[in-house]
């Protein structure tokens, strides 16, 4: 059975697609599962298989059987290939962590001060939480917070690495209401909430996801055990950390290890697979 004939054994279902008023008929391919786990639980007829880079379906299935037929049992037997698509090639991986990654992202001491002078841990703030408005003076910016890491003292911001300042610079929390009136006129100068100071600024796919230790483990910057908890950066090491861009490689290395069914006995279990979903329409 040819590639582009597989799916033909599989019953139809009508389905409406969109804001279509009437449906269509498509194949119901979520029969697939319990008629291949049956196969796999009669047979133990599969061995571990490790994708090339650059290599597609199609090819690494005439590079296994001689065909291209079979591409659709790597899917069928491969669930992480069903969930989250075929690995990416090595030069896609960049452009994919910039896609996923665009904004800036700041490290911080894990401190902030209030108008009122009162320093506390970044992570029990009222005012630095995801949504509040900053002001970056130092580039004259006006930015939202999109996301906090409480383990990192990281903030991450909805403005690209190019505005964001470095080392000892200060962000400030800011009412929507007065950031508005400093970007029409910025002699206009808001009122400051609450402060914090950047540690380092990246861009998202070069941040930093986590630390690890000798054996693997993930582990986080210590902080003082005495309020108001700064973070000791220097408790880490650079060579420890993990970016975005590193774990992205690093999911995408490990979405190449997958179940094959062996050349030898393919046959056999795609004839039996059809069998059983020909019993089943």
């Amino acid at each position: 059975m040819s590639g582009t004939n597989f799916f033909n054994n599989f019953p139809t279902v009508p389905y409406r697609f969109g804001d279509n008023e009437l449906p269509v008929t498509v194949q119901n391919l979520s029969v697939y599962i319990d008629a291949f786990e049956k196969v796999r639980e009669e047979h133990v007829f599969y061995q571990t298989y490790y994708i090339k880079n650059n290599q597609r379906p199609e090819q690494l299935s005439y590079a296994i059987y001689g065909t291209t037929e079979y591409y659709w049992t790597i899917f069928l037997n491969n669930e992480h290939l069903r969930v989250n698509g075929w690995p990416l090639n090595n030069s896609e991986l960049y452009p994919q962590a910039q896609k996923y990654y665009p904004n800036g992202v700041i490290s911080t001491n894990g401190l902030s001060t209030d108008v009122s002078t009162v320093t506390r841990s970044i992570c029990s703030s009222a005012n630095f939480i995801i949504g509040a408005t900053v002001w970056v003076p130092a580039s004259s910016t006006i930015a939202k917070i999109i996301k906090i890491d409480d383990n990192l003292a990281t903030i991450f911001l909805d403005a690209p690495l190019s505005v964001l300042p470095g080392t000892g610079e200060q962000i400030h929390v800011v009412s929507v209401e007065e950031a508005a009136n400093y970007v029409i006129d910025p002699s206009n100068l808001p009122t400051i909430i609450e402060t914090t100071t950047i540690q380092k600024s990246y861009d998202g796919w070069d941040a930093i996801h986590h630390y690890e230790d000798a054996s693997g483990n993930w582990v986080y910057p210590s902080y003082s055990s005495l309020s108001p908890h700064t973070f000791d950066w220097s408790s880490v090491n650079t060579y420890q950390s993990v970016s975005y861009f590193q774990r992205l490689t690093e999911q995408n290395d490990r979405m190449r290890a997958i179940s094959i069914i062996r050349p030898e006995t393919v046959i056999e279990v795609v004839s039996e697979f059809n069998a059983l979903l020909r019993q089943r329409l």
